[in-house]
């Protein structure tokens, strides 16, 4: 699997017809599709926050459970790694 970019492609107009009649609807030629630009990306990592102790009296202390960095609340993500925290405990 390629991932490319989809803004680079230009979708062009195009007529079909059919036993019905004409429809007009965009195409894209399998050959710009092959030559489109790929996405530089990283797969997403999961994670999730783990409480190591109390910071005052009101806020804990919480750290991530991939890289272990430090937060005074938990985040939806990792500062840090990057960790979208939506894994199980």
């Amino acid at each position: 699997m390629r991932p490319i970019d989809a803004d680079a492609l230009q979708f062009k107009p195009c007529v079909l017809s059919d036993d019905v009649g004409f429809s007009i609807c965009s195409a894209i030629k399998k050959s710009e599709i092959d030559a489109a630009p790929t996405l530089d990306y990283a797969p997403v990592k999961h994670g999730f926050w783990k409480k190591c102790g109390q910071l005052s009296r009101t806020q804990w202390l919480h750290r991530c459970s991939l890289c272990g960095c430090p937060q005074d609340y938990a985040h939806n993500y990792c500062p840090n790694c990057g960790a979208r925290m939506d894994g199980e405990q």
